[in-house]
């Protein structure tokens, strides 16, 4: 199968916050579906909006079809 999704060790911290995602690993494969499930602010939301770029991330690296891209873009969005 391929790749279509990979996050390694996904960072982000929030200034106003205790919080933290810390190292988010995941793998997607095509024709795979999958769920995200977890406690109130376990970081669901953090990490989808980093994967569609409404934050960014602070460190680590997020790879679709095995590229990387800029979260900022406009071609990747």
């Amino acid at each position: 199968m391929t790749t279509l999704l990979n996050l390694d060790c996904v960072n982000k911290q929030y200034k106003s916050s205790d919080f933290k995602l810390q190292d988010a690993s995941l793998t997607i494969s095509t024709n795979e579906t999958v769920g995200l499930i977890g406690k109130n602010g376990s970081g669901k939301s953090t990490l989808i909006n980093i994967l569609v770029g409404n934050r960014h991330k602070d460190n680590g690296s997020i790879a679709f079809f095995g590229e990387e891209h800029a979260m900022d873009d406009v071609e990747y969005k």
